[in-house]
């Protein structure tokens, strides 16, 4: 459990930002906000440029944050390396959390699982592995993107409140599949695996405080 030492004024959830580091601090400057614990629910965008300049930008996004009093919290995605997610990530005022932290805000607490299945990955695999053989560069592409389901874990989860995922559920919105149809007919696998990731994701599998559950998440 991960307790923090403020009252927050705000609670807010926000999806995809891609590296767009400055979206949420502008967002709370703009709506004269401050105090707010954010949770980004993954597709931070981090892991596509060396590390020496990722950690500069978490240190200037970091210095944002602190300005308004407020603090981020946020999962993996699919575009986001895994590496970042290990639970060391901390600075003051951002943390990135791994799979299976629970934040207690307000007394509220807050189950963060991370990781997709990308529909893209076929063509994000074929395009690196090009670019990789003629600069040495790593890719954008994480075999380890998905869901580490671990029921084990969950079991031993009490008075969850809040659950932030970045792959959608299978009981929430959007119910149908319509826009994957192009990642379909270029990917065999694609449907199923998604379909099995998305069911993954039951609110009786958590354990909550004894009211529902709210379910947090991303979509595409």
């Amino acid at each position: 459990m991960i307790y923090t030492d403020k009252t927050y004024k705000h609670l807010i959830f926000c999806g995809d930002i891609h590296d767009n580091y400055d979206a949420i601090p502008n967002f709370i400057r703009n709506m004269d906000l401050d105090t707010c614990a954010v949770f980004q629910a993954g597709d931070f965008g981090i892991g596509f440029e060396p590390e020496h300049t990722e950690i500069k930008r978490l240190e200037n996004l970091n210095k944002r944050m602190k300005h308004s009093n407020s603090d981020l919290f946020s999962i993996r995605g699919n575009h986001d390396n895994p590496l970042y997610f290990d639970g060391t990530m901390i600075l003051s005022n951002v943390r990135l959390l791994k799979d299976y932290d629970v934040v207690n805000i307000n007394g509220w607490n807050v189950l963060g699982i991370g990781g997709a299945t990308s529909v893209d990955r076929k063509d994000r695999k074929n395009y690196w592995h090009i670019q990789e053989h003629k600069t040495k560069r790593k890719g954008d592409y994480w075999a380890d993107e998905v869901i580490m389901f671990d029921e084990e874990k969950l079991n031993t989860l009490r008075d969850i409140d809040i659950v932030v995922t970045h792959s959608a559920p299978n009981f929430c919105y959007p119910l149908t599949k319509g826009n994957m149809q192009q990642w379909i007919d270029n990917d065999d696998n694609i449907e199923t695996d998604v379909a099995i990731e998305n069911s993954w994701i039951k609110p009786w599998k958590i354990r909550s405080s004894g009211g529902d559950c709210t379910t947090t998440y991303r979509f595409f």
